[in-house]
Parts: structure tokens; sequence; C-alpha cells
């Protein structure tokens, strides 16, 4: 009934924004907005504040003071929401070519589904024909020459398709665009790059075998790994005898016993069905789960094919003709006979094409599987709708669950192109835009971005702007908090909307009182459940929900203290992981960026503090809340004297700055990054450059806020400021050439300054 009136005037009131002040947002959410998707209004247009958790539950206090608490919160989200901009979605078309990329087998199970449901693909890859797939399989998946004629079939069809084009390259000079628009350059042997147009990407990427380090045991002729034998088999090259498949994954360091045994098992069939005078057997460790069914074992024993498992952490023993092994059933010794001993494969890290991860939004593990971007998003959010990654480079499988991994990819495109055609493929709500107008095509935001929805362009130097994928874009924001010139947004989670939020929370709060930015994923979640189970901590916190920190822009940090906060805490997700990859290394970086401004203006570098909050431990954000406030207690409310509100208008004009906000970004640095920008050596260095430039830049704020009340010479300035002549004589010039001051004649030998009317 509650939902129904609501509806009701939502419609009778025109209204196109609703506040719910109330309880968790993670359990209301979707059910206020799906109410209200049934009135015309969409997810952005219905917010929620969360005073049962973050208020009424936590605080201990004055009935009165809480619900002064409560109007503050829901008085900021109020001017939050007043700044929310139109959302226009864009229809995407999708009318190119599927883009196949890697020449992984599961690139062509995803043409021919998508070329027997009418749809064309252009197939990327460094083999030439059929014959060059099938002669890499023994490499890419061992143990299935049972399978080579089925799947020289398939493969030599998708090659003969009229709806597949397929492009030989040797590499991949660059992948740019977006959904339905993607363009990848492709460099041929002669060094010439063409262009290649498409609306989606596959990217079927294999991981490849190579053989074990079994030479100990002999001289390569009677005990070969699993590529060898695939490669003898081929050949009809297998004597008479016994030949025996070791499963050795374990004691050459390989991480795959179950794929070896599946391999083994398909090679031992091969040999039944070709080789009537071998007898084929499996010795395997007793730790392992053989990947066979009930009619497997059947077909085993039917065929003569020994199962034999042995202990596990007891290397079994080589002889000339036998294998000593110790029984996992009686622990006993027993013996195997053999004439041809095959050892296992072990993967190799390297991949084709793996200069993709240049491009996409895709990474190398230390393990050597390539994984996506690890994005953990809202339900209802999607990211890289236009990208699929298929194959055993992302997960070490059996070669029918890469195929229907290609299959799964097709379908996946055909649903998308299906969209399109029905107009339902449209931009998200909450993605970052980038304003043309105001991009100077530095090509900073691209190189932050951690899902890869910027594109990245490939001229050097970069006068061109920047374009965002709506749908590779994950919303997290670190990259439109890091532009410095102001182009890039969050759309519906604006800078400016979160300004405004701040300043209407500040003008109700008492003085030394605080303000906490908690993530929707670590800290506030942590919040929630602290108000769920009835913990309690200071209540001169007030919590102002926001995505990732890493969306917070620096400049919203400044104008806090600069409209009178006494301190600022941080609470995000802990190191590590981050649910938007960087989002909280970002953070540490700008509220170190913002310590030092506090210094420069003579105040006390304590009074922003970034801490981590896990969702799971709530006491951990409630000491980390109280540790806060007691910190700040000890050092009393923010100065509010003439002189200090003039160094907080100086520091918060400073993080204005281009060349700051620039070497700020170009410093965000990701866990595994090792090399600093331009020329510097190390951490230090690089620190010492960013103290000089905020000094730099700081001095300079100073210098035109005093010059904008009155024209000054250089020696006024100088002792308006405290400063030696010869440091604002450095900087004056400068400043001038900037089109930031003028100057305008002299008085007593020294050049008098000020700005335009």
């Amino acid at each position: 009934p509650g939902l129904e009136a609501l509806q009701e005037t939502v419609k009778e009131k025109d209204l196109n924004r609703v506040i719910m002040g109330g309880c968790s947002e993670r359990l209301m959410t979707k059910k206020f907005v799906n109410a209200l998707d049934a009135v015309g209004l969409e997810g952005p247009q219905f917010g929620m504040v969360n005073l049962r958790d973050h208020v009424a539950q936590v605080n201990l206090g004055d009935p009165e003071e809480l619900a002064r608490k409560g109007a503050a919160l829901v008085s900021g989200a109020a001017a939050s929401m007043r700044l929310l901009e139109p959302h226009k979605p864009i229809e995407v078309e999708f009318n190119g070519p599927a883009l196949i990329m890697g020449g992984g087998v599961s690139g062509f199970s995803a043409a021919r589904e998508l070329a027997r449901r009418g749809m064309e693909s252009v197939i990327i890859t460094q083999a030439e024909g059929p014959d060059d797939v099938l002669r890499e399989l023994p490499r890419t998946y061992p143990g299935n020459v049972l399978y080579r004629g089925e799947l020289g079939e398939m493969i030599g069809a998708v090659f003969e398709d009229p709806r597949v084009t397929v492009k030989n390259a040797r590499q991949v000079e660059y992948v740019t665009g977006h959904l339905g628009e993607y363009r990848v350059g492709l460099k041929d042997e002669a060094g010439e790059v063409a262009e290649t147009l498409g609306s989606s990407i596959v990217l079927a990427l294999d991981r490849k075998f190579a053989s074990g380090n079994g030479s100990y045991f002999g001289d390569g002729e009677r005990i070969i790994d699993q590529i060898e034998m695939e490669r003898r088999m081929v050949d009809r090259d297998i004597p008479d005898g016994n030949v025996l498949f070791w499963v050795n994954d374990r004691e050459i360091g390989g991480e795959s016993p179950e794929i070896s045994a599946a391999a083994a098992w398909r090679n031992c069939l091969a040999l039944t069905r070709d080789y009537p005078n071998v007898t084929p057997r499996i010795l395997y460790p007793n730790d392992i789960r053989l990947p066979l069914t009930g009619a497997d074992l059947e077909e085993a024993r039917r065929l003569g094919i020994s199962l034999v498992p042995y202990r596990a952490g007891v290397h079994p023993t080589v002889q000339v003709g036998y294998v000593t092994y110790l029984s996992a059933d009686d622990h006993m010794e027993k013996e195997l006979q053999w004439d041809m001993m095959v050892l296992s494969s072990v993967p190799e890290a390297e991949v084709q094409f793996q200069d993709l991860i240049r491009w996409l939004p895709i990474f190398l593990e230390n393990s050597g599987k390539i994984a996506k971007s690890p994005m953990k998003l809202r339900p209802g959010q999607h990211t890289d709708e236009g990208l699929y990654l298929t194959g055993s480079a992302a997960g070490l499988g059996d070669i029918n669950e890469m195929l229907r991994q290609g299959k799964n990819a097709a379908k996946g495109i055909l649903g998308l192109r299906e969209r399109a055609q029905n107009g339902g493929l449209k931009s998200p709500a909450v993605v970052v835009s980038i304003d043309q107008d105001l991009c100077e095509g530095c090509g900073l935001c691209s190189e932050i971005c951690p899902c890869g929805g910027v594109e990245t362009k490939t001229t050097t130097g970069g006068a061109e702007p920047r374009r965002v994928d709506p749908h590779a874009c994950a919303g997290g924001g670190t990259c439109a908090a890091s532009c410095p010139y102001d182009a890039a947004k969050v759309l519906n989670n604006t800078t400016q909307q979160l300004e405004a939020r701040v300043r209407a929370v500040l003008s109700r709060m008492n003085e030394n009182e605080a303000i906490g930015f908690v993530c929707a994923w670590g800290g506030m979640a942590a919040a929630d459940l602290a108000g769920i189970k009835g913990y309690t901590y200071n209540s001169g916190i007030y919590l102002i929900p926001v995505n990732c920190l890493g969306a917070i822009d620096p400049a919203v940090l400044s104008m806090a203290f600069l409209n009178g906060v006494s301190g600022i805490l941080l609470a995000g997700c802990p190191p590590g992981i981050c649910h938007y990859s960087h989002g909280v290394d970002h953070t540490w970086n700008r509220a170190n960026f913002i310590k030092k401004l506090l210094t420069l203006s003579g105040l006390d570098r304590r009074r922003i503090a970034l801490g981590y909050a896990d969702v799971n431990q709530p006491e951990a954000f409630v000491r980390l809340v109280d540790s806060f406030m007691e910190r700040l207690a000890g050092l009393g409310p923010m100065t509010t004297d003439e002189e200090t509100k003039k160094m907080l208008l100086a520091m918060h004009a400073t993080v204005h700055r281009p060349r700051v906000r620039w070497i700020l970004g170009v410093g965000l640095r990701r866990p595994a990054e090792t090399d600093y920008p331009a020329d510097q050596r190390s951490a230090l260095e690089f620190d010492s450059t960013m103290i000089g430039v905020l000094g730099e830049e700081y001095l300079a704020a100073r210098v035109l806020n005093l010059v904008a009340q009155q024209a000054l010479n250089t020696r006024q300035i100088a002792d308006a400021l405290g400063i030696e002549s010869e440091k604002i004589a450095a900087i004056l010039p400068d400043m001038v050439k900037e089109g930031r001051i003028i100057r305008e004649g002299w008085v007593d030998r020294y050049p008098v300054y000020t700005i335009l009317a």
C-alpha cells in the first residue's frame, strides 16, 4: 500500500525526484526503484538516506540532536538531487561484424554460431589455414587426437564460410572505439597497418602447454610427453606394447593434473581404436578426481584400460621396463610394466596476442591467467557488454568447455544485436562522460581508468579529445576526479552534486563535528551492519555515501575545509580488494595531497584521514570512527580567523590548477607499478617534486587573492605575505605570461600587479 501511495503522489505532484529517509539502501532501494520505474522515474532519480543505521541505531544522545543530524543528512541528499541532470540515453548502433581475436579454438566455435544465425564475423589469427590450427592443438589442448577429424571439419567449414573473414595478422597495433564501433589496427609482415571495424569483440585466447622437466628419466625416445605422443599418433609412429600415461603434474610443478588425466584418457581411447597391439594404462595420484563418468569407467573395463592410483606425495621410481609406486589401497609397493611412458605437459604463461592487454580492460595475473578487470557492480549494472573473454588463457579447462564458451559468447553478441535492433541498447544512467569542448586530449583519464571505458588514442602527443564507451564504463569515477581540465564527470553523480551535498550538511553541523565519506562497498556497508547489530559510536560524524572513494575530486575535500569542517574521514575498501581496482589507492594519494596543502596553510594535517572498512567487520568501522573523533577532539575546532580563511582559499584555488591536477594524476600509483612519471627515480624524488609544485602554485594562489583586492608592487606583496621579495619576484612574470595577473606600471622602482577588471 505504501508503494501505491508513493506512485500516486509522484503522479499527482508531477515529481521527478524522490528522497527516502529510512533504513538500508541495500535492502530497500531496488523495491522503491522498481515502483518508481512504473511511473516514469529512473534509478538515479531516487535517493535513500539511512537514518536508522547511520543515526538512530548507532548514536546515543538527545533525540532533538539526532533529529538535527538526520535533517542535515536529508538536506544534503536534497541539495545533490536538485543538481541532477536529465538522463538522455544514447542508442547504440550495432551494424558491424563481430571481431574474434586471438586464434583460439573457442573463436571458431563463436564464428560458426554467429554464421549459423546470419551474422558476419572477422577472425584475427596468426593461423593461415585449418592445418595451422590443428597443428597447434597438442600444445593448446592435449588429448584431442580422438576428435581431430571433427574439429578439422568444423574449423575448415569456418574458414570457407562466406560470412566469416579470416585475417592473418602478426601484431595488433591498436584497439580503439566502443561497443558498436570498435577499430582494430593490424600490422602485417611488411609493417603496414590496416584498420578493421567491428561492433563487438571476442577474445579467444589460449594458453599453450610445454614439455615438463622429465629429461632426467630418459633420452626422449621411450619416455616422452603428451605433446610428442600426439605428434607420433598423428604420424602413426606408435610401437606395439605397454604404453603408460603417468599423470605426474605434481612432480614437475604442473597445475592441471585433472586436464592431464583427461588427455591421457582420450589418448588411451584413440590407441585402443587405432592400435590393437597396444595396451594403454594410466597412473595417477590418488588425491585428484578423475574427470570420468560411470560410463567412462565401464568402457575402460571393457577396453582393458587400467586406471591405477598411487599414493600422492610418494614419488614413483622409474626403472627400465618398470615403474615402482606406492599403492593407495594397501600401502604396498607395486610395479607396472611399460614399453613407452608418456608424461604430463605443463601450461606456459605465454599467450598469443598478449599485447591486447595494453588496449583492452584485461590483465595478466601472476599465475599466467588472463582476466577481465574485476569490476563488481550492483545488480542491474553491466560492463564490457561488447567484450567477451573465452579460451584457456582465462582458465584452463576441457576443450568441450571452451567450445561452449565460444558458442555462449556468440549468443551474447546476438542478444546485443537484437536489443540494438529493438532500440533497447542504450547507455546506462551513471557513467563517466567527457565534455569534448573542455577535453585537451592529454590521455590521463585513459591511463587511470580501471575498467577500460575511456578510449585509447593511437596518436602521440594527444590533442584529440577522448570519448567514453558507456557500456564498458563501470561508473567508478576515479578518472573524472583526476581530469586536469574538469572535462570528465560522472553523470548523475557529479562533483558539483557532491559539493552541494557537503555544503548543505556542513550548514547544519556544530563545530568540531566531522564528515565521513564512505564507499558503497566498504565503509557504507560496514556502517549499515554496525547499525543492524546495534553498535554505537561518536555521533559527531556525518556519513556521506559515495559509490567509490576514488570518485571524490580533491576539490571537494578542500571545499569542505574552506566551509569550516573540522575534520574529514575517508572510509573505503581494504587495500587490494577495492571494487574499482585502484579507487582506494588513488584516494590515498589525494588524501596525502590534501595533507600537504593543510601543512602549507599552517593547519594540522591530521584533520584528514583515510581508513579501511570491511563489510564483515562493523566493529572495526566503529573503532575507526571513534579513533578519528578522539583525534579531532584533541585538535579542537577549526580556526575561523580571517588569516586562516585566506590560507584555505588559496588551498582551494591550488587544487583547481591544471598543473597541480596533472602532477597528482600522473602520480596515482597502481599496486604493481614500479616506474615513476617523467624522470623521477624514486618515490621520495617524485614526492619532492610534488611538494615543490604545490609550494609554487599555493604561493601563486595567495598572490592572486591579494592583488585581486588592490594593486600592489612586488615589495608590498612580499611584506603582506611575509615572504622574501626574491621568491615573489620569481613567480610574478610567469603569472603574467599565463594571464592570471597583469603588470600595471611601477611604484618605488617596483612593478605593480593587479588582475583584469
